[in-house]
C-alpha cells in the first residue's frame, strides 16, 4: 500500500514531482511513482505526467496493488536539491520546478 504520507483519510494520494529543461524539451518526473514525461512545455510535459499519473493510479487500483515505485536515489536527490535550494531560482529561469500531484482514489474506478 500506499505510505502514509502520500494517501490522506480521505482518500486522496499526492505524489511529489520535478521538471526540468533537457535541451528544448521539458521532463517533469514523479519521485513517488518513477514516472517521467516530456513536452516542449512545462504545462504540456506537466499534463502529460498527470494522465500518467492517474492511468497507472487506475491500473493499480484496478488489479489491487496499488503500491509506490519509488524513483532512482539520483531523481530523489534533484527533487530535493529543487525544494531545499533551488526552488526561488526555479521560478526565476526556469530551469527546475518542484509540485505535487493530487488525486481522489474515488475517481478512479475499482
Amino acid at each position: 500500500m500506499f505510505k502514509r504520507s502520500l494517501l490522506n483519510d480521505d482518500g486522496v494520494i499526492t505524489v511529489r514531482c520535478f521538471a526540468f529543461q533537457a535541451g528544448d524539451q521539458v521532463i517533469a518526473s514523479c519521485v513517488d511513482l518513477c514516472l517521467s514525461a516530456q513536452g516542449q512545455t512545462l504545462v504540456e510535459a506537466k499534463g502529460k505526467l498527470h494522465d500518467q499519473v492517474v492511468d497507472y493510479l487506475y491500473d493499480a487500483a484496478s488489479e489491487g496493488n496499488l503500491e509506490s515505485r519509488p524513483s532512482p536515489f539520483g531523481h530523489w536527490v534533484r527533487y530535493y536539491v529543487g525544494v531545499l535550494g533551488l526552488k526561488a531560482r526555479a521560478h526565476v529561469d526556469g530551469l527546475l520546478e518542484t509540485f505535487r500531484e493530487t488525486v481522489r482514489l474515488d475517481a478512479i474506478p475499482a
